[in-house]
């Protein structure tokens, strides 16, 4: 269509041969080619006898080649299932295809497996003509999901939680498949939901599917401690300080005697409950003893004087409980932990960094008077030197040593005359002395 390919042959009749032709363009044969469709051509013919005759005619000519296509888009993102149908008219059948090498140099009619892409097919009839077209096949939009309006379990153990998923692309409408978990829920949106993992299939209208998954997870649950300052010596002077974990937003504090801060002080011995609350609504409890600190106790070691009547001995305490450091007054006005005196009882007042105070009395045992025991023993007859005295130690600390008058040092001493005082020395292991004299 639209080309000046066309020809004409004039068959003349009659007259007398030879003949020669004069067509209108000038052409001189019996054919005339070259022509175009929808002009008037005349030609001439003359015979040998000079006579002439003429006709014209008007070429036609076909249809112009037209294509039409029936087109099925690929279904989903990625998939090559797309297919074009061509609808072939004008020119003149049979027809042969061509398409480009997209299309694997498919030759149908019916192109198939086609990708989203742009194809030229070029179509041929029976006489030559030919024909191109451009084919577009489209894909949807890629399925896409996101988890939108999700909202994790209120408190630990609760199950309130939602998941909304929200789908993207692909070809509308969809299906909506939840994991089992999920309470059989077929739409786009779950609730009354635990703590875990769940998994979200959606399907569209060309069933092209796409997943995702998203994880529930409980805060964690609300903690309380707690530091605390014990009261003492029964006074109203204990404090809780609370140190409160876990849970959501903001706290708030309700303890069993009314207050509600984080911080109870100038409270006396006993036990405490709080409560705590947090934006959610999660609540927590835990109770906590206040000790009553009473003054420190008062025990005493003791040492006696190393002799009787001396002022050597030790007096010394052993203080516990109570809050150190500890302070002393003794009886004595001394401030030492311990006092050095004779044998008695002493009083001392222990008092602690608190304030408390303790009186407690000890007392410091005196040892035994160091005693000598001595037996004399007359001459056997006047004038004879055989008395003797028989001696022995009790009292003080052993062992002891004698001395006598004439420095024998056993404890008797014999070879005696009459008529004299025998003196003896006794010292114990602490260096005390006794004295003592018999006469014979």
């Amino acid at each position: 269509n639209g080309d000046c390919n066309g020809n004409a042959f004039v068959l003349p009749n009659g007259g007398t041969p030879p003949y020669t032709f004069l067509w209108s363009n000038n052409q001189t044969t019996q054919e005339a080619t070259s022509m175009c469709a929808d002009n008037e051509y005349t030609v001439t013919v003359t015979d040998a006898l000079s006579n002439t005759a003429s006709i014209s005619i008007t070429l036609a000519e076909p249809d112009a080649l037209s294509i039409n296509s029936t087109n099925s888009n690929v279904s989903c993102y990625g998939v090559c299932d797309g297919t074009s149908d061509l609808s072939v008219s004008g020119g003149t059948p049979p027809y042969s295809y061509t398409w480009d090498a997209n299309t694997s140099n498919q030759n149908t009619q019916t192109a198939t497996n086609l990708c989203a892409d742009t194809y030229s097919v070029t179509v041929f009839d029976a006489a030559g003509c030919q024909e191109t077209g451009i084919i577009e096949i489209t894909e949807p939009q890629v399925l896409s999901l996101s988890v939108d309006l999700t909202q994790n379990p209120s408190c630990p153990e609760s199950c309130d939680a939602i998941i909304s998923v929200l789908p993207n692309g692909g070809t509308s409408p969809y299906n909506y498949q939840w994991s089992t978990n999920a309470n059989g829920e077929t739409s786009d949106y779950s609730g009354g939901l635990c703590e875990g993992s769940y998994t979200i299939t959606v399907t569209d209208a060309n069933n092209c599917l796409n997943t995702v998954s998203t994880i529930l997870t409980d805060p964690d649950p609300i903690s309380i401690s707690f530091d605390v300052t014990n009261a003492h010596c029964n006074l109203s002077d204990g404090a809780i300080s609370s140190i409160v974990s876990g849970g959501t937003g903001t706290y708030y504090y309700y303890w069993d005697n009314g207050q509600t801060s984080t911080l109870i002080n100038n409270i006396p011995a006993g036990t405490y409950n709080l409560s705590i609350n947090d934006d959610n609504g999660c609540a927590a409890s835990q109770s906590i003893l206040v000790e009553n600190l009473n003054g420190p106790e008062i025990g005493f070691s003791a040492e006696s004087p190393t002799c009787s009547g001396n002022e050597d001995g030790i007096l010394a305490t052993v203080v516990s409980g109570g809050t150190p450091d500890y302070n002393y007054l003794w009886s004595t006005n001394e401030t030492t932990e311990f006092i050095q005196a004779a044998a008695g009882n002493y009083l001392v007042t222990v008092t602690d960094n608190s304030g408390c105070s303790t009186v407690g009395e000890g007392t410091i045992i005196p040892k035994p008077a160091l005693q000598i025991i001595a037996t004399p023993t007359s001459p056997s007859c006047s004038g004879q030197c055989d008395a003797y005295v028989n001696a022995s130690a009790i009292g003080g600390t052993p062992p002891y040593t004698y001395e006598w008058f004439n420095y024998e040092t056993t404890m008797d001493i014999d070879g005696l005359c009459g008529n004299i005082d025998v003196y003896l020395t006794v010292t114990d292991a602490n260096n005390c002395q006794q004295d003592t004299s018999v006469y014979i």
